[in-house]
């Protein structure tokens, strides 16, 4: 049994909800040429029994080596005992990189080593190699063979894990390299196209960018090409868990105004077991142009562990004290402390968007394109979810607590909502 913390070198537990959640989907995608799920091809060509409930055997770390390790009983190597999914070095594909594979087999088109656009599609990365190693060692088909840590049997193994899972996951949403400019020339076009038939454009504007589209056209010699407004737009899509701590979840309360805040679509996902019987976890999607959805991730993390700090603060506080003094009880004020918390965060989301929208509205050209945007960005959802709803805000209780009520509410002032820098890293954002 394996005695060392699931969560270690100052991660937090969201840390571990996103790797656990991205396992458990990594498992659920649909398997080759859409038939069963990868989960059920995995366990009949390998013989396995129940691989969903081996997300207890994941950990997670933050070393300088960066590397993630599968780790199994010495005396029996078929008996796992942990995946160590490591987040060293995970700052570096902010903005997209090569995530390099081992060198026997890194040039190898299925298994090896390939362009990621995020930090999470690096730890997908991670997830199948060690995947690939716990079936190694669970499968009965390689008993007897004392396989090598990355030879033939772990590479077939791996094979079928990148093909099946990984790759197809990644291929959703990474743009081609080589097609990079392309992509941005006749998105520009296509949304100077669009502004020019737009209603909403006046005549000088809509003039004004009919004008700037010849220009680029006879620039880059591209008349006669036929512009499809929504054509050439690439949306992404980004997972991130919703967990409770101390019997709250501060997210379910937030996805909405985080997504209005940063100008995607979000949609929530009811509960589902996948920590091997020991409770459920639930997840939202943030939709919408790449840029955008990193924001409203980056949001979620930050405020996930804003909600947690800021309770622990206020419970070490002299007012709270003072409130139990006064005949309190604990669990009502920590619930009025955040509720408020949530309550004012929404609000300041909401704010600042609106602020945002009144300052698009007093520019005629970039409203026109906003909403040309929005439009494209509605249509595409629908398209690629037409049976989710939207994700709207839950619902508070009266808040109990005066004192607890204002904590909360000060709290939530200090909260930085502002961009990160890009290439930085989350945890080294101030607060």
């Amino acid at each position: 049994m394996n005695k060392r913390p699931a969560i270690r070198d100052g991660l937090t537990r969201w840390n571990l909800e996103q790797v656990r959640r991205l396992y458990a989907h990594l498992l659920q995608r649909p398997g080759p040429e859409g038939r069963g799920r990868v989960d059920d091809h995995l366990r009949v060509k390998y013989q396995l029994v129940n691989l969903p409930r081996y997300v207890e055997l994941i950990a997670v770390s933050c070393t300088p080596s960066g590397r993630s390790r599968f780790r199994y009983l010495k005396a029996s190597p078929n008996v796992p005992l942990e995946l160590e999914i490591n987040h060293g070095h995970l700052d570096c594909y902010f903005g997209g990189g090569e995530y390099q594979e081992y060198q026997r087999y890194a040039a190898d088109p299925v298994i090896g080593s390939r362009r990621v656009t995020n930090p999470d599609e690096a730890l997908v990365m991670k997830l199948g190699h060690e995947l690939a190693h716990l079936i190694v060692a669970l499968s009965p088909a390689f008993d007897g063979q004392a396989p090598k840590p990355h030879g033939p049997e772990f590479q077939s193994v791996y094979r079928d894990v990148r093909a099946w899972a990984v790759n197809p996951w990644l291929d959703e949403s990474a743009p081609k390299a080589e097609q990079a400019h392309e992509r941005r020339l006749l998105r520009k076009l296509a949304r100077l196209r669009a502004m020019a038939d737009h209603s909403a454009s006046n005549p000088h504007e809509a003039e004004r960018a009919l004008s700037q589209l010849n220009a680029l056209m006879d620039r880059h010699q591209l008349h006669g090409l036929a512009l499809e407004p929504s054509a050439h737009l690439q949306f992404v899509e980004r997972i991130v868990p919703i967990f409770a701590d101390g019997n709250y979840k501060p997210l379910m309360h937030l996805v909405w105004a985080i997504a209005q805040f940063a100008g995607v679509r979000a949609v929530t996902a009811g509960k589902d077991n996948v920590h091997g019987g020991q409770g459920s976890s639930q997840r939202a999607l943030f939709f919408g142009d790449a840029v955008k959805v990193e924001m409203a991730v980056y949001l979620c993390e930050v405020l996930q562990r804003a909600c947690v700090s800021d309770t622990q603060a206020y419970r070490a506080s002299a007012a709270y004290r003072q409130d139990l003094g006064q005949g309190h009880a604990a669990n009502s004020l920590l619930s009025s402390f955040r509720k408020s918390w949530t309550g004012q965060i929404k609000q300041r989301l909401i704010q600042q968007r609106w602020d945002r929208d009144e300052a698009i509205e007093s520019d005629a050209t970039q409203f026109a394109l906003v909403q040309v945007q929005d439009q494209q960005l509605q249509e595409a959802f629908h398209r690629r979810f037409p049976r989710l709803g939207t994700a709207r805000s839950a619902t508070h209780q009266p808040i109990k607590s005066t004192g607890a009520h204002q904590a909360g509410t000060a709290a939530a002032n200090r909260v930085n909502l502002n961009r990160p820098v890009p290439g930085t890293s989350i945890k080294r954002i101030g607060r």
